[in-house]
């Protein structure tokens, strides 16, 4: 067989795992979305303080540097209640 036709048999290439170690930004960004719940862009992950690699042109992003960057996020974030918030739990 050539190579047209190892393309035609052979279908799609496999699926990736469901977290790979390394990520690209828009990756990044939707893996941050779908875990910590708070919405990342993708082009305001250029400007976050988050090491990267650079591999031919393209930023990638290691899964660990990710999950320590949203956990402190979330972790610096303030609690806060809503109006009225202490008389409905005195009631309670």
């Amino acid at each position: 067989m050539n190579n047209t036709e190892t393309r035609r048999a052979g279908g799609e290439a496999p699926s990736a795992p469901a977290t790979k170690p390394r990520m690209n930004r828009r990756e990044a960004a939707a893996y941050i979305t779908g875990k910590y719940g708070f919405r990342q862009s993708h082009r305001t992950m250029e400007a976050l303080p988050v090491p990267y690699l650079v591999v031919n042109g393209q930023a990638l992003y290691e899964v660990a540097d990710l999950d320590t960057y949203a956990q402190a996020k979330l972790a610096g974030a303030s609690r806060r209640m809503g109006r009225g918030a202490t008389a409905r739990s005195a009631a309670i």
